[in-house]
């Protein structure tokens, strides 16, 4: 395989899938927080109207039921690393991208040998990036088991 082959059918899915796995895991940690900004300041302000509407109950439930949302939606983004998952995928499609560029840029001056060194170099990133997900994955499996 040549390495503009190497390229198109190896790294240039790899940074697309990167890219998009990053941006929904982006979308999901702001959606997460700016719903429970908007819950937790809605808290204060409906708790004010307490003594009117002393005979709601529904006001009450309302309330504690904001109060649970934001703590399963705190607890979810937290369960699932939306943060981290983000940045770890942000940062493995920009280190590809940068070589892929480097790569693409010094194609022509590269023997064989110095563009199988870049191909085991961008493979690395790839394996990195696995391996992380793999760790992260293990600690909170490991985390999240019940002691005997």
């Amino acid at each position: 395989m040549d390495l503009n082959t190497y390229i198109k059918e190896r790294i240039d899915p790899q940074v697309k899938w990167y890219d998009k796995k990053s941006k929904s895991y982006k979308r999901y940690f702001f959606a997460g927080n700016i719903f429970i900004l908007i819950i937790s300041t809605l808290i204060p302000f409906l708790t004010s109207f307490d003594e009117p509407l002393k005979d709601f109950d529904i006001l009450k439930y309302s309330i504690g039921f904001m109060g649970v949302l934001i703590t399963v939606i705190t607890g979810m983004l937290n369960l699932f690393g939306f943060y981290q998952k983000w940045l770890l995928y942000r940062t493995t499609s920009e280190k590809l991208k940068s070589e892929k560029f480097v790569l693409t840029l010094m194609a022509d001056r590269l023997d064989e040998e110095e563009q199988l060194e870049w191909i085991q170099k961008l493979e690395g990133i790839i394996m990195n990036e696995n391996q992380t997900w793999l760790q992260e994955s293990k600690s909170k499996t490991s985390t999240n088991k019940k002691p005997k």
